[in-house]
C-alpha cells in the first residue's frame, strides 16, 4: 500500500514537471487566418435567430435576412426535421429588418412589433402564415403611441391585453384585443402604474408604483362585481431589492404567486406564497453564486420545474424530478452543460433546444419528449462553423477592497494550444468593460471577442 502510495506520488511529480516545461517552452503554433469582419458581423441568409416553435407544435419560424434585411421565416416542423429547406419568408420589410415575433394561441397566426425609423413607439401587427401568404394586418398603429404586449393566455387564445399610451404620454392605458375581429376595449384607464401583473385568465391583479426613493410598492386589485373598485398595498420593495425582486407568475388555479424575492438575501430566492397571504412564503429553490435566471415553466399546469443559475457558467438545476430523465438525456448529445430549454409545445411534448459553446455558433435541437429523441436541426451562423476560434475562460479576480471579481479571459488560438487560459507568452489585452451596473457579460461565443482575439489580442471581460 505504501509503494503504491509513493509510486503515485512520484507519477504525479513527473506530470508536473512535464506540464511546468511545456508550459516554459513555447509550442509554434501557426496563427489562423485573419477573420474578415464581414464574416463576424455580416448577416447571411443562413443566420437565424429568435427561433420559435408554435403552440400546436406544428410550426417553426425564425427571423433571417431575406434581401439582406431581417425578416421572420417559417417553415413546418416535419420538414424541418426531414432536413427539407422549404423555408419562406413571410414578412418583406425592406428597411429596418423585423427582429423577433410571437405566437399567438390561435392557429396559424403570428404578432410582431416594429417601430417608425427608430422613434421607439413600437406598432404592433398580426399575420396568417399558413396557407397563401397574407399581409400583415396592424393591431395598433396611432402615430406617437407606444404598444405594449401585457398578457395572452391559452384559455383566451383569440384575446391578447395591449397597453397604449394614446391618452396620457407617461402612463399606459390597457386595452383587450379580438384577434379575429380587430374589436378593441379599453380595461383600464391607467393613472400612474408603471407595471403591471395578470392571472392565467388575463385578469389584473397587482400593479406597481415607484416613490421618490426609488423604492416599489405593489398594490393589489379589488373587486366588486367584476370590475376593480379599488386598490390596496399588497408589499414594498426597497430600492436595493428592486432589480432582483420580481413575480414569475401564477400557479394553475392562480391561487398562489411565484417569485425571485431578494428579501434578506441579495442573490434572491425562488418563493411561493398564497396570494391572499404574501407572509406564508415558502422557500423553492436558493442560489448560491448568482442570480436565477428565468424558470422554466410548464406552459399549462405552470409548475416551476426548472431554475438556471449562471455564474462562470450557466447550470440547470432541477425543481420537479419529471423532467430528470429529459435533461440527463439531452446532456448526454454534446459536450457542453449549457443547455436552454428555448420553446415548448403547448401539450409539453415537443421542445426546441439551445446547446451554447464559447469557440462555435450555438446549435438548434428538436426533442421529441414522448420517444425521448433529440434530432438536430441548425446552428444559429452556419458561416463560423469550420472557423478556428477561441476558448472563453472563467477567471476569478480579488479587487483592491478584497470582493471576488468574475472575468472572463480568451486568447487568441496560436497562443493557447492546450486552451487552458494561459498564454505561452505576454500579449496586448483589450480590457471590455458591459454597459450598465445592473449588466453583466456572461460564458458563450461572442463576435466582438473573437475579433480581437483573431487579430492577436487578449480579452478580459470584466
Amino acid at each position: 500500500m505504501l509503494r503504491q502510495s509513493i509510486e503515485r506520488i512520484v507519477w504525479i511529480q513527473l506530470l508536473l514537471c512535464t506540464l511546468s516545461a511545456l508550459a516554459k517552452a513555447p509550442i509554434p503554433i501557426e496563427a489562423p487566418p485573419i477573420i474578415p469582419r464581414s464574416v463576424l458581423f455580416g448577416e447571411d441568409d443562413d443566420d437565424k435567430s429568435n427561433v420559435r416553435l408554435s403552440p400546436d407544435g406544428t410550426m417553426l419560424g425564425y427571423c433571417a435576412p431575406h434581401e439582406g434585411v431581417m425578416n421572420i421565416w417559417i417553415q413546418p416542423l416535419d420538414q424541418v426535421l426531414d432536413g427539407r429547406k422549404t423555408a419562406k419568408p413571410v414578412t418583406f420589410d425592406k428597411k429596418r429588418g423585423i427582429r423577433s415575433f410571437s405566437w399567438t394561441y390561435l392557429p396559424g397566426l403570428i404578432l410582431f412589433g416594429q417601430d417608425n425609423d427608430g422613434d421607439e413607439n413600437l406598432r404592433l401587427w398580426k399575420l396568417n402564415v399558413t396557407g397563401v401568404v397574407n399581409e400583415p394586418v396592424v393591431v395598433s398603429d396611432t402615430p406617437g403611441v407606444q404598444a405594449r404586449l401585457r398578457a395572452v393566455s391559452p384559455k383566451h387564445p383569440e384575446t391578447i391585453i395591449l397597453a397604449l399610451n394614446d391618452r396620457d404620454k407617461r402612463y399606459h392605458d390597457l386595452y383587450t384585443v379580438d384577434l379575429l375581429t380587430g374589436e378593441k376595449k379599453l380595461c383600464f384607464e391607467n393613472p400612474d402604474y408603471r407595471s403591471f401583473v395578470f392571472d392565467n385568465d388575463m385578469k389584473l391583479r397587482l400593479a406597481t408604483k415607484e416613490n421618490e426613493e426609488g423604492a416599489v410598492e405593489f398594490f393589489k386589485a379589488i373587486y366588486a362585481d367584476g370590475i376593480i373598485a379599488s386598490w390596496e398595498s399588497y408589499r414594498n420593495i426597497t430600492f436595493e431589492d428592486k432589480d432582483t425582486t420580481r413575480v414569475v407568475g401564477f400557479d394553475k388555479e392562480s391561487k398562489n404567486l411565484y417569485w425571485i424575492d431578494a428579501d434578506g438575501y441579495d442573490l434572491g430566492t425562488l418563493i411561493v406564497h398564497p396570494f391572499e397571504d404574501p407572509s406564508k412564503k415558502t422557500e423553492i429553490f436558493t442560489p448560491q453564486k448568482a442570480e436565477i435566471s428565468t424558470p422554466f415553466v410548464h406552459p399549462v399546469d405552470y409548475t416551476v420545474l426548472a431554475v438556471t443559475e449562471n455564474y462562470k457558467r450557466s447550470h440547470t438545476y432541477i425543481i420537479n424530478k419529471t423532467i430528470e430523465a429529459d435533461f440527463s438525456y439531452l446532456r448526454s448529445q454534446e459536450q457542453v452543460d449549457d443547455i436552454f430549454v428555448h420553446q415548448v409545445s403547448e401539450d409539453f411534448d415537443k421542445w426546441i433546444v439551445l446547446y451554447n459553446f464559447d469557440n462555435a455558433p450555438a446549435k438548434y435541437y428538436f426533442y421529441d419528449r414522448k420517444a425521448q429523441q433529440a434530432t438536430f436541426l441548425f446552428v444559429n451562423r452556419p458561416k463560423l462553423i469550420d472557423l478556428k476560434l477561441s476558448r472563453m475562460h472563467a477567471v476569478e479576480i480579488v479587487t483592491r477592497d478584497e470582493l471576488t471579481q468574475l472575468c472572463y479571459l480568451s486568447l487568441p488560438v496560436e497562443s493557447d494550444p492546450f486552451e487552458v487560459g494561459l498564454p505561452q507568452e505576454p500579449l496586448p489585452m483589450v480590457l471590455s468593460v458591459h454597459g450598465g451596473p445592473w449588466m453583466r457579460d456572461y460564458w458563450g461565443m461572442l463576435r466582438g471577442v473573437q475579433h480581437f482575439t483573431n487579430r492577436g489580442y487578449a480579452v478580459l471581460q470584466v
